[in-house]
């Protein structure tokens, strides 16, 4: 009998690091032969929401049916991962019913669907990608790590901390991947080691953890220590009013267009606060990019200073100007940290992984 699964994430499809992971597990486990549905719902945050608010609940409503409809990544998760995905504004019984496993993307969603259904005849998973404090109130996170069902954490520190406070049935690091196909392939290790590049690139995202206030911070102390470099800055939100006017800003473009920015330029800022993996210093990495990188906690898997990039504490912008002017001064260290990058990225293909995937998955 083939095993079905039913992957359930909050919010609309985009191509952001989470949701990526999971499609590519989800086609793992399809090429696997096994039945795979992914559904986007309007929900995981919905208790934050003000119950008593009509007008709130339909402006976020008529915002999900729009984003589904008519946005740019309606068709993310079937255009560029081949899946059956789907989305409607709350799960209903039949979908519980219809499924053997269920995989609840956020600890938000995980907690509502909890408190709303009787999980007990199927079986449930549970992606750990968040922390207690950084991307949630403590208590409410840790809570959601106390359910008698599979725990699946991306990092070793993440897997640590579940680890430590969790009576969950199962408590697996299966680690983290590169999603996706593997943009590195397209560029022979010529194109990449020697392609001209230009230019400082930075990513913002407004969630509290990513450090948006720092990174705007960041952004404009570039532009006065390296008045000559070109600046790129790539991310989803509107552009940020406090950058300065010659810091090129491209929002929401697609995942081509990130590969072809990492491509180009010499040095990749990831000024994040925490996260439970990092994917984007590691995407790259993969085209070659040197990376200046806080140690953000879940990067640990991958991330060597001085050897695959150059690590700052989190929110330490003098070391974060000192660290990227050390990499445009030194064409010697260019190489050698550049060189460090292609050597782990590769080590993250998707294929080095899908036996353990698979397995998770299947074990439960």
């Amino acid at each position: 009998m083939i095993m079905k699964y039913l992957f359930v994430l909050p919010g609309s499809p985009a191509p952001i690091g989470g949701f990526k992971l999971l499609y590519e597990h989800g086609r793992i486990l399809v090429n696997a032969g096994y039945q795979v549905r992914f559904l986007h719902l309007n929900g995981g945050l919905l208790s934050e929401i003000d119950k008593t608010s009509m007008m709130l609940r339909l402006v976020r409503r008529l915002r999900f049916f729009w984003l589904n409809s008519f946005g740019k990544w309606r068709n993310y998760a079937s255009r560029e991962f081949g899946l059956n995905s789907e989305w409607q504004q709350e799960l209903c019984p039949d979908d519980i019913k219809n499924t053997e496993i269920i995989i609840i993307a956020s600890w938000q969603l995980l907690t509502e669907l909890y408190d709303k259904f009787d999980l007990t005849q199927v079986k449930v998973i549970h992606p750990v990608m968040d922390y207690p404090g950084y991307m949630g109130p403590a208590e409410k996170i840790k809570s959601s790590w106390e359910k008698p069902i599979s725990y699946f954490c991306i990092s070793d520190y993440l897997y640590a901390s579940v680890r430590s406070h969790s009576n969950g049935k199962q408590i697996k690091n299966i680690g983290c991947i590169l999603p996706g196909d593997d943009v590195g392939s397209m560029y022979s290790e010529r194109d990449i080691l020697g392609v001209s590049r230009q230019g400082i690139l930075l990513s913002f995202a407004t969630g509290k953890y990513k450090n948006p206030d720092g990174t705007c911070e960041l952004i404009s102390a570039l532009r006065g220590k390296f008045p000559k470099e070109k600046i790129t800055v790539f991310g989803r939100p509107n552009r940020p009013k406090s950058l300065p006017s010659d810091v090129i800003y491209l929002q929401n473009i697609s995942d081509k267009e990130v590969v072809k920015l990492y491509h180009s330029s010499k040095v990749f800022v990831f000024y994040s606060n925490f996260e439970g993996f990092g994917l984007m210093p590691l995407e790259a990495m993969r085209l070659g990019c040197v990376v200046v990188c806080t140690d953000c906690f879940g990067n640990r898997d991958y991330i060597k200073d001085e050897i695959n990039a150059l690590i700052v504490s989190p929110g330490d912008l003098g070391k974060t100007l000192f660290s990227v002017s050390k990499v445009l001064d030194s064409e010697h260290l260019q190489m050698n940290l550049v060189k460090g990058g292609l050597e782990q990225s590769k080590k993250f293909s998707p294929s080095n992984f899908e036996e353990v995937i698979v397995e998770a998955y299947a074990n439960v």
